[in-house]
């Protein structure tokens, strides 16, 4: 508690050694430089085990700075409140480290610039099982877990929630950085700028069963799910209604196994889709060598930008996933005003292809006498012939009939008029 140093606020392990920290509680430590609390020199293979890291400080690692070629394992332990003022609130791995984390917190800590909880620098490698990233913040990139260029980063049955920064909420991969997530859920995360869930320029893999959240779950102005600039693989099941967000052709999404039914990829608008003016196919999804052959079941998980795409369908087209123009054939409506029966076969609907359409009566009705169908001018209609466009609306006419004299009553749109027994046009 309250120890300060360049490197290692509480304890610094030096190259190539093999040290045990277990059941040890670290509390407001300080490094000038890097590891809050407890820097891994270079080489050394460490044992981290139901520990606490709590309120410590540094520029990179405020809990844990584990520096090149080093070995960690992680588990049982908690990172609270810890601060850097460049990478990393909890945990730092620098260059070709490997780390173990299993069972483990990491809440409420803050970097400056990226990495709110973790920072895997080049070539580091980090497997992160059954462990909780959560309400965690960054100023600039992944308010969780920050993959820089060629590290790597397996996460397994671990929820990541409630993290924030300006780009990547969640996550950030750079480029030439890979991460594969199974097993997890990502909910209630937000982005100032874009990717409210993850901020992908690298490779992003998701398999087995990924939950980003209902809708809204997930928040940014731009890509409130998925912002996917690098290469995004899915299989099995994943629900992601936030939105993906792709940036070029480059960017489209490869199924490297079936999508399970039930898995969810809700589309944003992009520069890349976009109805342009000539209505070009977009395409979506693609096989993969690992997955040749795609089905209707994996176009069906896809579903179109919730704007500007009313007239445009998903499709499974040419062994893709395409977002086709299929504008609806012109389609006009058929009203009919004053029908005393309860059936009346004629349609109510028509296509331009559909004409000429002729009017049958509609069924009989006990007292009356069917006459016709008329226009709003009175004229009597028995087709609606071809060349014919927009709505129509039709009127039924009826007699009411009559006694042994034969007089009776016309009815034309509920409203009763005289005529005479021998059929005269009747006058209103």
């Amino acid at each position: 508690m309250m120890n300060v140093a360049s490197n290692g606020g509480a304890i610094f392990a030096n190259a190539s050694t093999t040290p045990e920290i277990v059941d040890t509680v670290f509390t407001e430590n300080i490094a000038r430089a890097n590891g809050g609390a407890v820097y891994l020199n270079n080489d050394s293979n460490s044992l981290l085990s139901r520990n606490t890291f709590e309120r410590n400080e540094a520029i990179n690692g405020a809990g844990v700075f584990v520096n090149n070629a080093a070995t960690m394992n992680l588990d049982n332990t908690s990172f609270t409140n810890n601060v850097a003022s460049n990478n990393a609130g909890a945990l730092f791995m620098n260059t070709n480290t490997q780390s173990t984390i299993t069972a483990c917190t990491s809440r409420a800590n803050v970097a400056t610039v990226n990495g709110g909880a973790m920072y895997a620098n080049i070539g580091a490698t980090l497997q992160l099982e059954n462990s909780l990233i959560d309400s965690n913040i960054a100023g600039n990139e992944a308010g969780g877990i920050y993959v820089n260029s060629t590290a790597n980063a397996t996460v397994s049955n671990a929820e990541m929630n409630g993290n924030e920064a300006a780009i990547g909420g969640a996550v950030s991969i750079n480029t030439n950085g890979s991460m594969m997530i199974t097993n997890s859920r990502i909910i209630d995360n937000n982005a100032s700028v874009r990717a409210g869930a993850i901020n992908n320029f690298g490779a992003l893999t998701l398999i087995n069963r990924v939950d980003f959240g209902p809708i809204g779950s997930n928040e940014a102005p731009i890509a409130p799910g998925i912002f996917n600039a690098g290469e995004m693989n899915v299989e099995d099941l994943t629900t992601d209604i936030n939105g993906v967000y792709i940036v070029d052709a480059e960017n489209v999404i490869r199924i490297i196994n079936p999508l399970f039914a039930g898995s969810v990829f809700q589309l944003d608008t992009s520069e890349y889709v976009f109805p342009d003016p000539e209505r070009s196919p977009i395409v979506i999804a693609i096989p993969t060598p690992e997955y040749p052959v795609l089905s209707q079941s994996d176009a069906d998980a896809f579903l179109k930008p919730v704007t500007g795409f009313e007239d445009w369908e998903i499709q499974l087209l040419n062994n893709q996933v395409v977002l086709v123009f299929n504008p609806s054939p012109l389609q006009y409506t058929i009203t009919y005003v004053g029908v005393l029966s309860t059936i009346n076969p004629n349609p109510t609907s028509y296509r331009p292809e559909d004409l000429p359409i002729v009017l049958q009566d509609p069924n009989p009705v006990e007292g009356y006498e069917f006459i016709g169908w008329f226009d709003e001018l009175g004229n009597q209609v028995t087709i609606i012939p071809q060349g014919t466009v927009g709505d129509i609306v039709l009127y039924a006419r009826y007699r009411e009939t009559g006694g042994a004299s034969g007089d009776g009553q016309m009815i034309t749109n509920h409203v009763r008029v005289r005529c005479c027994p021998c059929d005269a046009p009747a006058k209103e």
